[in-house]
């Protein structure tokens, strides 16, 4: 929402992507590293939704 404000504004958000990005990747790492764990202990419904 904040970059979006920004960049309707025209002002920079140059500032905002690096956080943005690690805020994306991190949580995704962690979702793949559950659902692998989830697959592995055969708990196959919790796989197919995470």
């Amino acid at each position: 929402m904040i970059a979006f404000w920004l960049w309707r504004r025209a002002l920079p958000v140059w500032f905002i992507v690096p956080p943005t990005v690690f805020m994306l990747f991190l949580p995704g790492i962690a979702m793949s590293i559950n659902v692998w764990n989830f697959v592995e202990s055969g708990q196959w419904l919790l796989a197919g939704l995470g």
